[in-house]
């Protein structure tokens, strides 16, 4: 692996107006992703995986949110300090994203081939031949059947499956030199769900692209990433390689995730585990560690001391009172 990484996320903190008063949603968060690496993301909705992608894209409406500490540095440059005219060239093209909902994120009022070849077009100088030559050798390498007859569709006329490949042609059209996929395969079958995700990652060993997967299935990020992070209230809990982190979790929240996943090897019959209580509000105030109340070993000094950030092993931490 390039031990220089594409994209450094260092102590970034997202803030909303809320009421009148600033509360974090993304609360001192750091992470790195190297070329042709896959990282994971996980955690419960309402953790702030899907704020972490927008802060990063720089998508959130200002100035209800903003960016109030840490820096965001794509390949030596530094993100939040881009005027918008230079920000919107870097969008799209070194730094893209697929949406969680094709469908919503594709112009229904445009032709496929038309819509591909307006973000090409966005980012390189080409004629409008050259363009849509192009759009239709993307549509062929994510694997669209028919791809002259898709060029003339419009995204009402396709599978999700298939819109889902469109987005992804979209997202490398500018040959971005990292991706972040936004839970890319909710609501698809198992079947195209596992086509997409072997699409995505031929995609990333062949452009050398680091990518960014949002998820809340463990059995995708074991296929398909090399490290994980764990979210919990704005902030990452636990990190490292997905292998040691699977095996051997340290903090009792990725514990949790992990017990209430089903298993082949258990009992036929029988219910799930489950982490009791939801995920804290944002506007929540707490002086300790925010999974307290949630959390089966709870000690007194976790609802009044923020848990230290623990080495557990080469490349792997994770935020607990526990392992102090």
């Amino acid at each position: 692996m390039d031990m220089h990484p594409i994209l450094e996320v260092k102590h970034l903190t997202t803030s909303f107006s809320v009421d009148g008063r600033s509360v974090a949603a993304v609360r001192d968060i750091s992470f790195t992703l190297h070329r042709s690496e896959a990282v994971g993301l996980v955690g419960e909705s309402g953790c702030g995986k899907s704020i972490t992608a927008l802060s990063i894209m720089r998508l959130l409406p200002e100035p209800v949110a903003r960016q109030t500490a840490g820096s965001i540095i794509l390949d030596g440059v530094d993100l939040g300090s881009l005027p918008d005219r230079q920000m919107r060239a870097v969008r799209g093209g070194r730094l893209a994203m697929v949406f969680q909902d094709p469908f919503t994120s594709l112009n229904p009022t445009m032709r496929l081939g038309d819509q591909v070849a307006e973000a090409i077009r966005a980012h390189a100088p080409m004629t409008g031949r050259e363009a849509r030559d192009r759009a239709l050798e993307l549509l062929r390498s994510v694997q669209i059947p028919s791809p002259e007859t898709r060029m003339r569709q419009y995204p009402h006329q396709i599978s999700g499956g298939q819109r889902q490949r469109v987005m992804i042609a979209i997202a490398f059209a500018g040959s971005p030199e990292a991706l972040i996929a936004d839970e890319p395969t909710t609501a698809l079958d198992v079947t195209v769900q596992a086509q997409v995700l072997s699409l995505m990652t031929d995609l990333r060993t062949r452009t050398g692209a680091a990518s960014l997967l949002i998820t809340h299935d463990m059995g995708i990020v074991a296929e398909t990433c090399e490290r994980l992070l764990v979210m919990y209230a704005g902030r990452i809990v636990e990190q490292g390689p997905v292998a040691a982190v699977l095996r051997q979790p340290r903090h009792p929240y990725t514990e949790g995730l992990l017990a209430s996943l089903p298993s082949i090897d258990g009992p036929r019959v029988g219910r799930l585990q489950s982490i009791p209580g939801q995920p804290p509000p944002l506007t929540a105030v707490y002086r300790g560690c925010a999974f307290a109340d949630r959390c089966p070993r709870v000690m007194d000094r976790c609802r009044t001391e923020e848990p230290p950030t623990v080495v557990t092993g080469a490349g792997a931490s994770a935020s607990c009172h526990l392992l102090a």
